[in-house]
């Protein structure tokens, strides 16, 4: 039995959740306090500044959907050119 070995332009897991990155602004840019944004979006306050102080790093999708659609956001799928395409071996 031969031992699988990753290829070296597999994609590497990020340290934190990219679509964090992208909804972190849009919460601080919106001036209502903590308690109404989650009032708002069915989130706990907890929640919210959990994510604002750095203390979660990969979130719940469906949280991350709730806070974009407080915001006046839909997630929607969205095509890429550039996708990764894997060389599969058969042994």
């Amino acid at each position: 039995m031969s031992k699988n070995t990753w290829s070296k332009d597999r994609p590497q897991k990020p340290e934190r959740d990219p679509m964090l990155d992208d909804l972190l602004p849009l919460l601080a840019a919106d001036k209502r306090s903590t308690f109404a944004k989650a009032n708002v979006s069915g989130l706990s306050a907890s929640t919210l500044n959990n994510w604002q102080n750095g203390k979660v790093r990969r979130p719940q999708g469906v949280s991350i959907q709730m806070a974009y659609r407080m915001l006046g956001y839909e997630l929607k799928p969205v095509p890429v050119s550039n996708v990764v395409q894997l060389n599969r071996r058969r042994a």
